[in-house]
Order: structure tokens, then sequence, then C-alpha cells
């Protein structure tokens, strides 16, 4: 599970780095009502760090709700990132 794990923070950087460089090309972030980027930053990593905090606590006694809850994670972070690819592609 630790691999699934570090593909789900690689996904939350790859998130943040491609709302970066939307936000700079023009775009506004939909999902949160801040525009900065320091903030945005801030609350994907959050995310991420508590979504692997519980992932690894459920992890010992419900390995099967870990296993649901990284692979709802990682769906929900492969869909963000998809979204601002598409974004990006739009606004070239």
């Amino acid at each position: 599970m630790k691999t699934w794990l570090i593909i789900l923070a690689i996904y939350h950087g790859a998130d943040a780095a491609t709302t970066d460089l939307a936000l700079a090309r023009g775009a506004r972030e939909a999902v949160t009502p801040s525009q900065h980027p320091l903030v945005l930053n801030l609350v994907d990593a959050g995310e991420a760090a508590y979504e692997i905090a519980c992932v690894r606590r459920l992890e010992a006694r419900h390995p099967t709700w870990a296993r649901a809850l990284l692979v709802a994670a990682l769906t929900g972070q492969s869909f963000a990132v998809t979204h601002n690819l598409k974004t990006l592609g739009q606004l070239r």
C-alpha cells in the first residue's frame, strides 16, 4: 500500500502544479473560493496529508476500507489532474 500512497502524493503534486500553471494563464479555481496559489497549495498539501493519515490509520484494523478510501482518493485526484490538463489545453 505504501507505493499507492506515494502515487497519491504525486497526484496531489501534479494537481497543485497544473492548478498553478492554469491560474498563471488566466483560469479560475472552481473548487475553493481562494485564487491565491499559496493558499491553494496549502489546502492541497493538507488534503494529501489527511487522506494519507486516514488510509494509514484504517490500514491495520480495516484494510478493505483503507483500500476503498485510497481508490476514491486516487480517482478524485486523477479527475482533478485530467481536468486541469484539459483546461490548460483550452487556454493555449
